[in-house]
This record gives structure tokens, sequence and C-alpha cells, in this order.
């Protein structure tokens, strides 16, 4: 497991309750980062009996995470460690491959032939993307920079776009 935030000594996290806990974000939570709140419950022992309570905390999901990855995080007023495991849902529209991402758009038969600039979807915003005249159906063109953050960097993967070609009904 890869930890990326511990609040804590490993003396200290062996000393405490630890608590696994699944979550699965989507593609775009994943690049961007988001927060979520965590419900989970923990025991305690309260004059000689186990009980049990559930709590709630806020979990910052770093953007960049990658899909099996573990945050930790500890919630003092349990003294319990949270080990959240990241999966990362699949999405219609993109697809993640390490820190690039790819995704398919469809022009007209006029933009193939004659050129011309569309608006792309990326994971973060959409993008003006200059068509180059004559272009052929399936060639991949590169929006540098334009894919996933790597975690804890100041490097950004790319974002390929798949071009179809929409041919007009007869």
């Amino acid at each position: 497991d890869r930890r990326f935030s511990s609040y804590f000594s490993k003396k200290e996290w062996e000393a405490n309750s630890s608590v696994r806990i699944p979550i699965t974000i989507s593609l775009e939570e994943s690049v961007s980062g988001s927060k979520r709140v965590i419900p989970f419950f923990f025991r305690y022992l309260e004059g000689g009996i186990l009980k049990s309570s559930e709590k709630r905390v806020e979990l910052k999901i770093p953007a960049g995470i990658r899909d099996g990855d573990t945050i930790s995080a500890y919630d003092s007023g349990s003294e319990t460690n949270l080990l959240v495991k990241v999966s990362i849902g699949s999405s219609d529209r993109f697809y993640r491959d390490g820190l690039d991402i790819y995704s398919t758009i469809e022009i007209s038969v006029y933009d193939a032939i004659l050129g011309g600039e569309v608006v792309v979807p990326t994971v973060r915003e959409d993008v003006e993307v200059k068509i180059p005249a004559g272009i052929q159906p399936g060639t991949k063109l590169r929006l540098k920079g334009r894919g996933s953050p790597a975690l804890d960097k100041n490097i950004f993967g790319d974002h390929y776009v798949s071009v179809g070609v929409r041919i007009p009904p007869s």
C-alpha cells in the first residue's frame, strides 16, 4: 500500500486501531482531486464493555491519485487510523493510462477535408483544437500537458484525442 498522508509515527500507527475502507471515485476526481465524507465504524471499551460507534471524517483525495492507491488519515476523536483504498470507476468519455488520458471526438467530413477548429472536452476543461486539413479518420491528436498530474509533483501527462469522421446520410 502507498500512503500519502501520515500524521503520526509508526509506533503510534501500531498502537491504535486501523479501519480499512474501500471507496470508488470517478476518473475526473482522480485527475482533479476532491473531498469525500467517509463514514466508518470503530470499536472501543467503556466500563469493560466492547462498544461500537459510527463517525464521519472528511477525506481529501489528492489530484493524480491512481487506482489501488491507499490514503491514510488519523481520526483523533476515535483514535482510529483510516486506510482508504481508492478504486477509479470507468468513464463514458475518457480512459486513463498512467498520466495520459484518451478520448475520441467526431468531426464533420467538411472539417476533415478543409480543417478547422473544434472544442474538445478534457478532464479539466474544454479546449479549442485546430484540425489540420485532410486529417484521416483514426488520427490521434496530442494535447500536451492536458492529462493527469503526477501525485505531489508538478508533472502532467498528455491527452490524446482519436479523431473520427461523421459522414452525413445520403
